[in-house]
């Protein structure tokens, strides 16, 4: 099973279904139905943890771009892709699509303008709290999210989880 990582604990995946935006992965793209690990900050050895299994379930292509109407619209018109919408923005966890473009331009300087993403919704299939795979203080964090009782150190050895109908 492949890994899905994110960097930031965000709101939007304390819903059962969520939406993200990736580029085209150069090995494997991800395919429609695929499950994955959802993983909070993959790359480190301090914060590493694995948050539970989604599925995807839509995977539409985008433009992620700061460009003007016309740039958009040509875009649009010449590969058949269209730009990130202000409602999608939103339900991905920006206040609006020029905060989400921004956001997009620092991490990933140009690459957002040269290339699209793809803009996937996601399904929880289940999710872990206070797994051996959690670091204590990031299960904490995501406990609170989720609105489900925040453990003591001495009741982590049981390993709660929550499945998700689908």
């Amino acid at each position: 099973m492949r890994e899905l990582g994110f960097s930031t604990l965000w709101p939007k995946l304390a819903s059962p279904m969520f939406t993200t935006f990736r580029f085209t992965r150069k090995d494997q793209d991800w395919r429609l139905s695929e499950v994955a690990k959802v993983v909070y900050k993959p790359r480190s050895h301090v914060d590493r943890s694995v948050l539970g299994v989604a599925q995807i379930m839509v995977k539409q292509t985008r433009w992620v771009m700061e460009a003007t109407d016309e740039e958009v619209e040509y875009r649009c018109d010449t590969f058949g892709i269209k730009a990130v919408t202000e409602r999608e923005a939103r339900v991905d966890g920006f206040v609006d699509r020029a905060h989400m473009v921004a956001y997009m331009k620092s991490r990933y300087k140009l690459r957002n303008i040269m290339e699209p993403m793809h803009r996937f919704l996601l399904s929880w299939q289940q999710t872990w709290l206070y797994a051996p795979e959690q670091k204590l203080h990031i299960a904490k964090e995501w406990a609170i999210l989720l609105g489900s009782e925040v453990m003591n150190e001495e009741a982590t050895d049981s390993n709660p989880t929550r499945d998700h109908p689908g």
